[in-house]
């Protein structure tokens, strides 16, 4: 289970739980989206996002 860390923003806990969705159900390789000039996956989605709010996934 994820768990909020000590004093961590909800958007940022929302947004880890989101990142271990998408890489845990494997749904993600199968659909892409267009943005930023590039065809992205769900697991470079979920990546661009965490690295977009800097956060630390070590221990994910």
């Amino acid at each position: 289970m994820i768990t909020p860390r000590e004093d961590e923003p909800r958007i940022e806990y929302l947004a880890r739980v989101l990142h271990a969705f998408i890489k845990e159900n494997g749904i993600a390789a199968e659909c892409t989206v267009d943005y930023d000039e590039t065809t992205c996956d769900g697991y470079c989605l979920a990546q661009d996002f965490i690295n977009e709010l800097n956060i630390n996934l070590e221990g994910e």
